[in-house]
C-alpha cells in the first residue's frame, strides 16, 4: 500500500493512495496560499511534516484515532463524528525567522534501549536558512 502526499496553494495537504490515486485525506491546519512548500512522510508513513508561510513546522498523524467526541451546549450534549477523510488535528512548533519552504525526515529513524524513537528532520526557509532537529516519540 503506497501512499503520496501533495501540499497545494488552499493550505490543505492531500494524501494519495497510489492504486488507484484516489484522495485519502486532506489535512489543514498550515498556511500555504503563494509558495511552493514541500511535505513528506516520517520513515515510517505515520508522520506528515510540512513548513508554512508563517514560519511554523507542521506534523499531522496518518493513523488517526477516530473517536466520538461529546460536548453540552444550552440544546443539550451534542455527538460529533471525526471524519476519516479530513485531518485538522496537528502539532506545530516556529522554526524559522520567515516561510518554511521545506521540511522532511531523514530516511531511518533509531530506537533505543526503552523502545523511543528518534527520527532527525531537517527544514529549511525561504532565506536559505536550514535547521536539524531531533523528535522522540514512542514507538
Amino acid at each position: 500500500y503506497q501512499r503520496r502526499v501533495r501540499a497545494s496553494n488552499d493550505s490543505r495537504i492531500r494524501l494519495y493512495d497510489v492504486d488507484n490515486w484516489q484522495l485519502s485525506c486532506k489535512y489543514k491546519g498550515f498556511l500555504n496560499v503563494s509558495s511552493q512548500i514541500k511535505a513528506s512522510f516520517s520513515h515510517d508513513g505515520k508522520i506528515i511534516i510540512s513548513g508554512d508561510e508563517k514560519n511554523f513546522c507542521y506534523f499531522w498523524e496518518t493513523e488517526t484515532h477516530y473517536k466520538i467526541f461529546s460536548h453540552a451546549s444550552s440544546k443539550g450534549p451534542l455527538k460529533r463524528q471525526l471524519r476519516r477523510d479530513k485531518n485538522d488535528c496537528y502539532h506545530r512548533f516556529r522554526s524559522h525567522e520567515s516561510r518554511v519552504t521545506c521540511a522532511t525526515f531523514a530516511p531511518e529513524a533509531l530506537s533505543d534501549n526503552e523502545g523511543f524513537v528518534k527520527e532527525i528532520f531537517v527544514t529549511s526557509d525561504a532565506k536559505g536558512n536550514i535547521k536539524c532537529f531531533l523528535n522522540i516519540r514512542n514507538p
